[in-house]
């Protein structure tokens, strides 16, 4: 689907079947028992549930350095349980970024707001881009496009 179309949805859902061997090794499309409850099949995405990665200052990151994500957390935060932090976690190249003293199971961020979430850069490398990955407990943040 075109991002184009994509981005005009709000919610989507896919029904989902499992491709397997059948007895005599032949592939095809064998039917989920869903009989005690049907939405066990359904896969629901919500945009409302998708957080939005707006971007990042400073655009450059080293060793030690402070990074602010500016996101906006849609409805994730009404997942968020008591014991949890508003987020699971946030890599840059795969290496994670440390929000230990800023960010506990007492921080919130305001829904369908901008928030800017402070972390520190620990192991990284120089790249011309970088890939970030903001997990929510919905799912990781789509990324505004530039």
């Amino acid at each position: 689907m075109p991002d184009s179309m994509f981005n005009n949805m709000d919610k989507m859902t896919f029904n989902v079947s499992v491709y397997a061997p059948d007895a005599i090794g032949m592939f095809d499309f064998v039917e989920m028992s869903c009989d005690y409850n049907p939405d066990y099949c359904n896969m629901i995405y919500s945009r409302s549930y998708t957080p939005m990665l707006r971007f990042t200052v400073p655009p450059i990151l080293h060793l030690d350095s402070e990074v602010a994500f500016i996101v906006d957390p849609r409805n994730a935060q009404d997942m968020k349980q008591d014991n949890e932090n508003p987020f699971v976690h946030v890599k840059v190249d795969g290496n994670f970024i440390d929000f230990d003293e800023r960010i506990d199971v007492t921080s919130w961020l305001t829904t369908w707001d901008e928030n800017s979430v402070i972390g520190k850069v620990g192991e990284t490398q120089l790249n011309e881009t970088s890939d970030v990955n903001f997990l929510f407990h919905t799912g990781f943040a789509m990324h505004q496009e530039q």
